[in-house]
């Protein structure tokens, strides 16, 4: 039987995921980290994807189940590394505290993902796996094209009709639709170059806003356990320096959605309903 278009997309998803499994095995660098979590989020959205076009026939809780611990300790890492990474903006006595705070955390949190990779049951991963390529040879790439583009679709309307515009839920929508896009042009709808350009802007964005969420979330909670007048007048700075950015970066990311979003092609996925 003839491999189709949507296993060989789920396989190329899968081979990037040893790739950087072993690189971060081996050194923890901040972008194999990265790129582990990014294939983790790109499974994730195909194994829903599987569970909703096969009727709950397969389900993705064994998939997520195995993976989960592996992500977060991976997510852990990877936040103290965003936040060594912020720091270096700011004159080093400011947050020399903090700073030799998250390499203490990181030292933790590395330890605990090395350990969990070494664990880490890639046997059983490979397994289910195979249980998932079974139930994807019953759907044709018809089928996955069709249903991709329902849920690109149901997600464009709920950022679309979202008032308060949440941009953790908009973050989320968005890396699903970019990796529901990828979906559909590797299976032979190339003509979503506007849209996956647009997504994928969007993201960024939304990216580097996040990024400054975990600094700001960490800056705080270290300044509860910190003591020392000037310590904590210093953080305090800080905080307010990044409140401010971090606000003026919701209204215009806000706008930008608003404007953004009316403007998707979704009439190129509405020809393949």
């Amino acid at each position: 039987m003839e491999t189709t278009q949507f296993i060989q997309h789920f396989d190329r998803r899968v081979a990037s995921f040893y790739y950087y499994f072993g690189k971060t095995k081996e050194s923890h660098e901040i972008e194999d980290i990265h790129q582990l979590r990014v294939s983790i989020k790109k499974q994730r959205v195909i194994w829903s994807l599987v569970q909703k076009i096969s009727e709950g026939k397969w389900k993705e809780k064994a998939q997520d189940g195995l993976i989960g611990d592996l992500y977060w300790k991976s997510g852990k890492v990877r936040e103290t590394q965003i936040n060594l990474k912020l720091t270096e903006q700011f004159y080093h006595a400011v947050l020399s505290a903090y700073f030799k705070h998250q390499l203490n955390k990181q030292k933790q949190y590395n330890v605990a993902l090395s350990r969990g990779m070494l664990v880490y049951d890639l046997n059983m991963y490979e397994n289910l796996n195979t249980q998932l390529r079974q139930q994807m040879d019953e759907i044709s790439d018809e089928t996955v094209i069709k249903e991709s583009g329902v849920l690109i679709l149901k997600n464009a309307a709920k950022i679309r009709s979202s008032a308060k515009c949440d941009l953790h839920d908009v973050r989320k929508r968005l890396k699903a639709v970019q990796e529901l896009i990828g979906i559909q042009r590797n299976l032979n709808n190339n003509g979503l170059v506007e849209l996956n350009y647009q997504v994928k802007s969007l993201n960024v964005l939304l990216g580097e806003w996040h990024d400054y969420c975990v600094f700001d979330d960490s800056l705080k909670k270290f300044l509860k356990r910190s003591s020392g007048k000037e310590n904590k007048r210093h953080i305090r700075n800080v905080i307010n320096y990044v409140d401010c950015l971090q606000e003026a970066r919701r209204k215009i990311l806000r706008k930008q959605l608003k404007t953004e979003i009316s403007r998707f092609p979704l009439n190129q996925i509405k020809d393949f309903l």
